[in-house]
């Protein structure tokens, strides 16, 4: 059986919950069990940075002042203009911030990307001034994840050109069992067994004829997720203490070490 809709992918997790007595159909109401599953499942994915495939990418005009903090923060999310302002940033809320650029659009044919550092809830509570007059760079940020919409704080205020965020990953869940689902390498077995693991306990004796053990099912699916993490993992760099041309005699050529987990 192809595996292209909702519907084939949850068809497969439930069998490989154990062989299904022969002619068995699975109800529309388990079928729904399962898209709801799968939505926990990838509201839980989406907590996590390594589970996801790309790093969301977003620009956002600064066209006056935000609707928080007397116009330093700005909310962003699904409703921001409705709840805040039309100068707030709508669009998807992020979970996690791991950096933010100023955005200078009028410099030329070229935009110019400024680095925002990004500061703690505590550094963000201790200034001592933080309304003063809008300029058109701003260089801190902190990002206070309300919900349902994000508040991402800057300072100094800016007025102009754009601010640029990366984020953590975002899962969509197919809309209904006719829905197609597709995804990179790997992710094929981390969705199946982690549904299955999931599914496991909604299935009977009476549904099933030969219940698979569900501590070899959760193995599988542990497996299979950090296969998808080992190929999402940005390893990070950690420059060594020599400089060019002062190495000890018997050192590599590279400068680099490789170490660790970024997140």
């Amino acid at each position: 059986m192809a595996l292209v809709t909702a519907q084939d992918f949850l068809s497969n997790a439930f069998r490989k919950c154990g062989q299904m007595r022969p002619g068995y159909k699975v109800s529309p109401e388990l079928y729904q069990d399962g898209l709801d599953e799968w939505t926990a499942m990838f509201d839980s994915w989406q907590a996590e940075r390594n589970m996801g495939f790309s790093i969301p990418q977003f620009q956002y005009n600064v066209n006056g002042p935000g609707s928080q903090q007397n116009g330093n923060g700005y909310l962003i999310g699904p409703t921001a203009h409705a709840v805040g302002n039309a100068n707030d940033f709508q669009g998807p809320r992020p979970d996690s911030i791991f950096r933010a650029n100023c955005v200078m659009t009028n410099v030329g044919t070229q935009p110019v990307y400024i680095p925002m550092r990004s500061i703690t809830a505590e550094e963000w509570a201790s200034l001592s001034i933080r309304q003063i007059p809008a300029i058109n760079v701003t260089s801190l940020y902190w990002y206070n994840p309300t919900f349902p919409n994000g508040t991402f704080n800057i300072f100094p205020p800016q007025v102009g050109n754009a601010i640029e965020l990366f984020t953590w990953p975002m899962f969509s869940v197919p809309a209904n069992l006719a829905a197609s689902y597709s995804a990179p390498p790997g992710y094929m077995d981390a969705v199946i067994y982690t549904l299955v693991e999931r599914l496991w306990p909604m299935c009977t004796k009476q549904m099933m004829a030969n219940k698979v053990p569900a501590t070899w099912l959760a193995g599988k699916a542990y497996s299979a997720r950090e296969k998808v993490k080992a190929v999402n993992r940005s390893v990070p760099t950690l420059p060594s203490d020599f400089k060019s041309g002062e190495r000890p005699e018997g050192f590599y050529d590279s400068f680099v070490s490789y170490t660790g987990e970024p997140y």
